[in-house]
């Protein structure tokens, strides 16, 4: 083989590489590390990892890893910069401003705020919220709703007693955060009554149950969950499946309900999140799939690193998701 020949031969062989690394790169996230020097966060931007949330310190702790017993390198806590907001305030996570990042958002009062920001590496950072008047004082729940939206909305479930046994719902919800729109209502019914025995608090989420890229409700009381397709911009009255009796993972605990795509498929499942009593390490079970009854779940060991015990406060857990290209996240602290 001649010389030219031979350097026409590497070159195209070079190519070949590197773009098959590139491939890889960019398709197969890389490896856990518990060595924190190389940690690298894992997943982000393909699928959902945890937001924690402590009301009484007013932290959020960011989790970019769902690897168990994830390293202290994959959470970012930072205060949230917000002093009117107490214990009793209810927190979600979501994108206000359709630049693909989810930030954090409270109900308080009928008032929902929101910020557009996460804190960076800059020390002169400073979080600025917004306030839009939602209406009811309920559970907060955020989605994409709306298809001809760039953001997510948000919205709130209203429950009044319809008689001495059960509850009629009611979700009130706004996809505009200009603060002089008036939320739209879309009637839930009679969703897992106590007359059909079943037991325990109403947890909404919203998620894509089936991929076509909008989000609709579900509701879980006990050890049922009923979701629906229907988002809340396409009808007035949604069309519920039949309820998922799923196997809890802990028969002492309650647990709070997640919603995720927590394999990066395009659709979200759901997740159980516990916060234990005796211990300041809180579990999180989930599936990629719906297959609940099964009792098989994946699971995440969570370290506390809202610098406060677990068992003190009541932690808000909630999905997330980091915008990052190729895990390079330009001005966000390690």
């Amino acid at each position: 083989m001649q010389p030219k020949q031979k350097r026409m031969t590497f070159g195209v062989i070079a190519v070949v590489c590197f773009v098959s690394i590139l491939f890889i790169l960019t398709n197969h996230p890389p490896a856990f590390s518990d060595d924190p020097s190389t940690a690298t966060p894992i997943r982000i931007g393909y699928s959902d990892t945890l937001a924690l949330i402590d009301p009484s310190s007013g932290k959020v702790s960011l989790i970019d890893s769902i690897e168990d017993y994830a390293h202290s390198a994959y959470f970012h806590t930072y205060p949230l910069g917000i002093g009117t907001l107490n214990y009793k305030n209810d927190f979600v996570m979501g994108d206000w401003d359709g630049d693909g990042q989810k930030t954090p958002g409270a109900l308080s009062r009928g008032a929902f705020y929101y910020t557009n920001t996460l804190q960076t590496a800059d020390p002169n950072w400073t979080n600025d919220w917004t306030q839009i008047w939602l209406g009811p004082e309920g559970k907060p729940v955020a989605g994409y709703f709306d298809s001809k939206s760039d953001h997510d909305c948000i919205g709130v479930v209203d429950q009044k007693k319809l008689d001495g046994t059960n509850d009629t719902l009611a979700f009130y919800y706004t996809c505009d955060f200009s603060g002089s729109a008036v939320p739209k209502s879309q009637a839930l019914g009679v969703l897992l009554p106590r007359s059909e025995l079943y037991a325990g608090p109403f947890q909404f989420v919203a998620g894509d149950w089936d991929g076509d890229g909008v989000e609709s409700l579900a509701v879980r009381r006990g050890s049922f969950i009923r979701l629906t397709n229907d988002a809340p911009s396409t009808t007035e009255t949604p069309l519920f499946e039949t309820p998922i009796d799923f196997t809890a993972p802990k028969t002492n605990e309650y647990g709070v309900v997640v919603a995720g795509d927590w394999d990066g498929d395009g659709i979200d499942t759901f997740g159980l999140f516990y916060q234990l009593d005796s211990i300041d390490v809180s579990e999180f079970y989930y599936r990629n799939d719906f297959d609940l009854e099964s009792g098989d779940y994946l699971i995440q060991h969570i370290r506390d690193f809202l610098e406060s015990p677990f068992h003190r406060v009541h932690l808000f857990a909630t999905s997330w998701r980091q915008q990052c290209v190729l895990f390079s996240c330009e001005g966000f602290p390690r």
